[in-house]
């Protein structure tokens, strides 16, 4: 294959009429699922199940239940770990953080969090896990922020954000900048504004301590506003993109609107968002996930009797050179409803492989 590679790119006349050698076996990209928490049918008050939604089979199932965790932050980390962050136990707000190992289907308890948040915000970083804002024990609005290190088993702090804000949207990029969406203030209501960091590199060498804090107009910065005022939002990353969707203000009550960022480069230092295709259901904290080159939106708590078990996809382009090109998304598509599930309380994405051998079907 080499060979015929150098032969292609060193001489041109051997190029017309022949595809590039590197093209003929098409990159095959591993087999995605939804993995999903809440409570299904049939269960007893106070339990979770962990499900299976296949995009290519459009079926749900059941591989394990779970002690409940509500208005918890589910959030998924590398190796198959899911972090369940905070939320209530015996009807009291908790700080204390259970990891749930996709392999194995058991549940453990790791350190907690510095601070109890309720209705904060979450994404992974790489392997670590970070929160911020939310709503203290004492019900104020919260700028702080903290991080999980799963390797050493510890949080630690950094730098509060620039303004204060619970029900956050929070995305992370690949080369780790990490993006802090809307949410809600007590002066200011439903916020537009973004701010963004560089989360702090593992190798130790910009470690932050309490004695070795950067301020936080040093380790935060602006970022280009949202285009629309609602909280209840969720987003995902997609190719380097991110995509924000849903949400609720008293205005426009619940709503369906969708937008992607372009983020901040050399041309445009503060990124760009752009409205695409709405989603065909009105949604709030809900659930958005990239899986199988596509979007996938799924539940709504905010108003569960109406779209609590619907799931509608959005088709990406299918390849480098069309987003290239500029193609659009290919526009929303209902999905198969989620029938054992009553309604959605997590979401994230799993290979395949990683629960196929080893599922225990309920």
């Amino acid at each position: 294959l080499l060979s015929r590679v150098e032969l292609w790119i060193s001489w041109p006349r051997s190029r017309p009429g022949r595809q590039a050698p590197f093209k003929e076996r098409p990159r095959k990209y591993a087999e995605e699922e939804l993995l999903l928490f809440g409570p299904t049918y049939g269960l007893a008050e106070g339990e979770w199940s962990a499900c299976i939604y296949s995009p290519q089979a459009e079926e749900t199932i059941v591989t394990s239940c779970m002690k409940a965790r509500p208005d918890s932050l589910i959030v998924s980390a590398e190796n198959g770990r899911i972090y369940m962050l905070g939320g209530r136990v015996n009807n009291k707000w908790t700080n204390t953080v259970r990891e749930y190992n996709v392999r194995t289907k058991r549940c453990r308890p790791v350190a907690p969090m510095l601070e109890q948040r309720r209705c904060a915000g979450a994404c992974a970083v790489g392997g670590e896990i970070f929160v911020c804002g939310g709503k203290s024990a004492t019900l104020e609005i919260l700028a702080s922020c903290e991080f999980f290190d799963p390797k050493r088993n510890v949080w630690q702090l950094l730098p509060p954000m620039l303004r204060s804000r619970y029900r956050p949207a929070v995305a992370s990029l690949p080369d780790k900048r990490l993006f802090v969406i809307g949410g809600y203030n007590i002066f200011t209501g439903p916020m537009t504004s973004v701010e963004y960091c560089t989360f702090p590199s593992n190798d130790g060498s910009t470690k932050c301590s309490p004695q070795n804090m950067p301020a936080s107009k040093d380790f935060w910065r602006n970022a280009a506003p949202v285009l629309n005022s609602y909280t209840g939002r969720a987003v995902c990353v997609s190719n380097g993109k991110i995509i924000l969707g849903g949400g609720y203000n008293g205005q426009d009550g619940f709503v369906n609107e969708v937008e992607i960022f372009m983020p901040p480069d050399s041309s445009n230092p503060q990124g760009q968002w752009t409205r695409i295709s709405d989603m065909r259901h009105k949604r709030y904290l809900y659930h958005m996930v990239a899986c199988s080159r596509s979007i996938f939106s799924v539940g709504a708590l905010g108003n569960a009797v109406e779209n609590g078990q619907t799931v509608e996809s959005l088709g990406l382009p299918l390849n480098l050179q069309q987003e290239r090109d500029g193609m659009e998304p290919r526009g929303w598509t209902d999905q198969k409803p989620l029938v054992n599930m009553r309604y959605v309380c997590g979401a994230s994405v799993i290979s395949r492989g990683i629960w196929k051998d080893r599922m225990l079907a309920h």
